[in-house]
């Protein structure tokens, strides 16, 4: 934050502000009184009675009957206890300076009032619209801070949704290679550890490079290798994409959903085929999958994927794509983000 910014909304620089309101509305005044007025005694205590006065209206219109009564909406109690208070003003200044000075000819009470009550107006009236456009910039902020707050919220919860999900997928695999009492258990079981260290340390970051992200889906992938021999895994990666940072595990429901529908029953080989690329200002990325043998639909089907849409829709509202083309043979998504 800036020092103009923090004159401006620090509270610790109230003083200030106010200091500053007043020698700007009161300036001209004392200059024009030492500059063309003969008596300045007299004028300097009509002046000084008269900012006194200002004062008092100002601070007990802003501080009371505003925050009571305007911005509750009482606008006709507002304005009508306004009213009254300035005229109170504007009588007490014309009495004050008829007390002064020695009314001439030319003097009269209702052309006083008038002059009077104009310049009174003129304090009060930007006094009462810096002290509303200030109430309605906290309203703002206030606002703005709730809704990250709550953005926030909703994201470490979708995000810490993914490990609990990620985990029973991982040991439901264990628990079928137990079955089988394969040899590859110990290895799968350590793989597992390694990417669970990873979803409870770097996950946890706000952002991680993308390299690391790659470099965890790489690993996942190797740990279905382990326990499908026929898996055949095509990877590419495309222009440098170390520099980018990416909210960690957005790619992981779609990995897991091409891993899960390509198995096959048959023997025969299972395809995955993934792309990374990237230019100025987007990220590409593409994953498709040959059908194999779809497991029954239950209850948790797509949990997966409706977290991530959700995530998506929270980090990049506006600036991602999202298109899934499915026919009898392929399972293809393609996701676009802008980075820039």
């Amino acid at each position: 934050m800036s020092i103009l910014q923090k004159i401006v909304i620090d509270k610790s620089y109230w003083w200030f502000r106010h200091l500053l309101f007043w020698l700007i509305i009161y300036l001209d005044v004392f200059t024009y009184i030492y500059d063309y007025t003969p008596d300045i005694k007299e004028e300097l205590m009509s002046d000084l009675c008269n900012l006194g006065l200002d004062l008092a209206l100002v601070y007990f219109n802003i501080y009371y009957l505003l925050p009571k009564f305007a911005l509750r909406d009482k606008i006709i109690q507002y304005a009508t206890y306004t009213f009254f208070t300035l005229l109170i003003v504007c009588s007490s200044n014309v009495y004050m300076d008829s007390l002064l000075y020695e009314p001439d000819e030319e003097y009269m009470f209702g052309w006083s009032m008038y002059y009077t009550g104009l310049f009174t107006l003129s304090v009060l009236a930007p006094a009462v619209a810096i002290k509303i456009a200030k109430h309605f910039y906290n309203e703002s902020n206030k606002t703005s801070e709730l809704e990250k707050s709550n953005l926030k919220s909703e994201l470490n919860y979708l995000k810490k949704q993914i490990n609990p999900h990620f985990l029973f997928n991982s040991l439901n695999n264990i628990y079928i290679m137990s079955k089988e009492k394969s040899d590859k258990t110990p290895e799968t079981i350590l793989q597992i550890s390694d990417l669970m260290r990873y979803q409870t340390y770097e996950a946890a970051k706000e952002k991680v490079r993308l390299s690391k992200e790659i470099e965890f889906l790489d690993n996942y992938l190797k740990l279905e290798q382990i326990r499908r021999d026929n898996l055949h895994i095509k990877s590419s990666v495309a222009g440098n994409v170390d520099t980018i940072l990416i909210e960690p595990l957005i790619f992981l429901p779609f990995v897991e959903n091409a891993c899960k529908y390509s198995a096959k029953t048959d023997g025969s080989q299972e395809e995955i085929h993934i792309n990374w690329s990237r230019n100025e200002t987007t990220l590409n990325f593409n994953i498709d999958n040959e059908k194999g043998y779809i497991p029954a639909q239950s209850e948790h089907s797509g949990f997966g994927l409706e977290n991530v849409k959700k995530r998506l829709e929270l980090l990049y509202p506006n600036k991602y794509t999202l298109n899934i083309d499915e026919n009898d043979k392929l399972y293809s998504v393609d996701l676009r983000i802008e980075i820039q």
